[in-house]
């Protein structure tokens, strides 16, 4: 088997990758993409999760897009520190300790599978006390691995308390926004999720997204369309009384024209694209 790194389910609806979609003009999916490979890259280059003798334009020139090592360092998954760049917490999700761990629960778990469904009935006495002292092994193994699981758990509330950012899912599996449905469905929900109000406060919360990227016909491209619209209201002589309400109403009950539509999920295509056609030299893939 090659290597290989963890893989976040939860990734996508991050509002770091939210936010960094929108700093660098770049589709959900791609930031995804690069921020997979940034890590990959990581893994090969350092084994503390130190990377000597770099900075941020180093990150640029690597992934071939200009301004993501400035978005990883905003949104706290790189550190920029003298001379050197650190992933943080690096030991639990990208060393190689990390991927032992994980390779071990699911040896565990195949191994309790098989003791499970394995023929009893015909199992002589010394099988029958073999099985036993296995189980019996399992068991410790499982214990000592809820032990680890647990101690991991306390490290990370330490550190989230000091304000260390943390990979771990901002969404749960039982999220409505995780579970909404279709990928851009998914999408637009996160990107709902990332609009705040002239105050700096969110618009709407988890449960009012999912609701409002529950109508039909609500996808990406009608999100973006109805953010679009409010930004220009917001540039307008007259100011928005009830903006969470006003871009709700886009959203729902105003039909956006089938030419602004076409044209967005035009260019939500064309930057997915132009990831696939990145080069070794650093480019900036504009909306």
């Amino acid at each position: 088997m090659g290597d290989w790194i963890k893989y976040d389910v939860n990734l996508p609806s991050k509002t770091e990758v939210v936010r960094m979609s929108v700093a660098l003009g770049m589709d959900i999916n791609a930031i995804v993409g690069l921020c997979m490979r940034f890590w990959a890259w990581a893994q090969n280059e350092t084994s503390d999760g130190r990377i000597r003798h770099a900075d941020v334009t180093l990150v640029d020139r690597v992934m071939g897009v200009a301004g993501f090592g400035k978005a990883m360092e905003d949104e706290g998954w790189l550190i920029v520190s003298g001379d050197y760049l650190k992933i943080p917490q690096w030991n639990k999700y990208l060393s190689k300790g990390s991927k032992e761990r994980g390779l071990a629960s699911a040896r565990q778990a195949k191994k309790r599978e098989r003791d499970r469904h394995g023929d009893v009935t015909e199992m002589s006495r010394s099988h029958r006390d073999k099985s036993v002292t296995r189980a019996e092994q399992s068991r410790a193994e499982h214990a000592s691995h809820a032990k680890s699981r647990a101690e991991e758990r306390r490290e990370e509330q330490s550190s989230s308390k000091a304000g260390a950012p943390s990979f771990e899912p901002a969404l749960s599996p039982a999220d409505p926004i995780a579970a909404a449905g279709f990928a851009s469905r998914g999408v637009a929900c996160s990107l709902l999720a990332a609009v705040k109000g002239r105050d700096g406060t969110q618009l709407f919360d988890r449960e009012a997204c999912v609701s409002i990227c529950g109508h039909a016909g609500v996808d990406e491209a009608k999100v973006e369309w109805a953010i679009g619209r409010l930004k220009s209201a917001r540039a307008g002589p007259k100011p928005i009384a009830n903006e969470a309400g006003y871009l709700r109403g886009l959203i729902e009950r105003q039909e956006a024209p089938a030419g602004d539509l076409a044209a967005i999920r035009k260019r939500i295509m064309a930057r997915n694209v132009g990831v696939l056609k990145l080069s070794g030299e650093p480019q900036k893939v504009t909306g």
